[in-house]
């Protein structure tokens, strides 16, 4: 067998052999795609945390009570958020809360960092799925009054 010929069925081996390890490295790809997917462990829930990150950032518009309010989503570490909260009585307020996030339920939940006088409490509401709409109830810590609030995001 000369050279040539040598390299001609090498070339003709090898061609085979690609045709046939292709779909099955497909295959295997595909596969392993699903089970990361629908796996929890190998992070299935955790592959859209990123955009729920992107989707809670910035500022969101709405109401606190019968005020203008604003909600600001400032970090966001696997279950627990922080936020800033900005409420215009007769004047305006800016208070930091900080919470967790329970994703199977939609719920959000926060309480006041700092006990100075404004907004000492905690926020409880719902988050639709679409991260454009936090909804619930702030309850003062000291005088257990409830006031509704409503925040939502225009999406882009």
């Amino acid at each position: 067998m000369s050279l040539v010929q040598g390299a001609e069925t090498l070339r003709k081996k090898t061609k085979e052999l690609v045709k046939w390890f292709t779909p099955s490295i497909t295959l295997s790809m595909i596969l392993i795609a699903l089970l990361i997917y629908i796996t929890p462990a190998l992070g299935g829930k955790g592959l859209p945390r990123f955009q729920e990150v992107q989707e809670l950032s910035g500022v969101w518009d709405g109401t606190f009570g019968e005020n203008d309010a604003a909600i600001k989503f400032t970090t966001m570490n696997d279950d627990s958020i922080k936020a800033v909260v900005y409420v215009k009585f007769n004047h305006s307020v800016k208070e930091s809360f900080s919470g967790v996030i329970n994703r199977e339920e939609s719920t959000l939940e926060m309480n006041d960092s700092i006990d100075d006088g404004n907004l000492d409490g905690r926020m409880v509401g719902t988050i639709n799925q679409e991260y454009t709409i936090y909804k619930g109830k702030y309850i003062n810590s000291k005088t257990g009054k409830k006031i509704s609030f409503n925040f939502s995001k225009d999406k882009e």
